[in-house]
């Protein structure tokens, strides 16, 4: 009887599944948004750390110190300075920034909004809601408009709720704080009377609690405002517990 040769005949069509010659265009919009989002935030901080080494610097900081915390050659820090220098008028004295925990203006108020989610993030990386919303402001996500803001306060108060019973009393109290503030913005005071810089502190960013926070002159924008408040309410925190 002759063989059956049906049996080694391959059925029509390919044996194997098709491999795409090329990215789909989903695919490569999904990749390219997430090295946008890296190198966006990049960018920004990258222009937060320029505006703080001016900061420092005209607080009375050395470059030598600057470079050293900032892992940076003192050439490239002092190419920071000099800049701002030659950009800025001579004839027009930048105002203080004051680093005292209670302040009115939004940019301040954000700050300690992030502070205080990242120490709740901190205490509880697994279970608070507000964790991810802090990553995707690392990673460029997200920024710091009316309605991210609203959506982070939310969250956090959530996280309050949620773990009261673990989280200090000073928590509370710094959000309830911080939340009447974003609720009635403070008026926007015209700028008072030119006069010379008061005398720098010695070199210190963020006060110890109990102290005056360090004056460091300089008119700082909203994201290094927001940078300080963020510092200055995370370590309030931990050391009043």
């Amino acid at each position: 009887m002759a063989a059956d040769d049906t049996l080694s005949t391959p059925p029509p069509g390919p044996s194997t599944p098709t491999v795409p010659e090329t990215l789909s265009e989903e695919q490569a919009e999904r990749m390219f948004a997430e090295m946008n989002e890296i190198i966006r935030a990049g960018e920004e901080t990258r222009r937060l750390r320029t505006e703080m080494i001016r900061l420092l610097a005209r607080s009375g900081w050395s470059q030598e110190k600057i470079a050293q915390l900032a892992g940076m050659s003192q050439p490239a820090v002092s190419k920071q300075v000099t800049k701002y220098k030659s950009d800025r008028s001579a004839d027009t004295p930048p105002p203080t920034v004051d680093l005292s925990l209670d302040q009115n203006d939004t940019p301040w108020l954000e700050g300690r909004l992030w502070g205080l989610a990242e120490e709740i993030s901190a205490a509880g990386p697994d279970s608070a809601r507000c964790t991810r919303f802090l990553h995707a402001i690392a990673r460029g996500r997200k920024r710091f408009t009316p309605q991210t803001v609203d959506e982070l306060r939310r969250l956090v108060e959530d996280d309050l709720l949620r773990h009261r019973t673990e989280l200090p009393g000073g928590y509370r109290a710094a959000y309830d704080r911080i939340s009447r503030g974003l609720d009635v913005p403070a008026p926007v005071s015209p700028p008072g009377p030119t006069s010379s810089p008061a005398p720098v502190s010695p070199p210190g960013l963020v006060p110890t609690p109990g102290q005056p926070g360090t004056a460091a002159t300089a008119p700082a924008p909203a994201s290094v405002r927001r940078a300080l408040a963020r510092q200055v309410q995370r370590d309030h925190l931990r050391h009043s517990g």
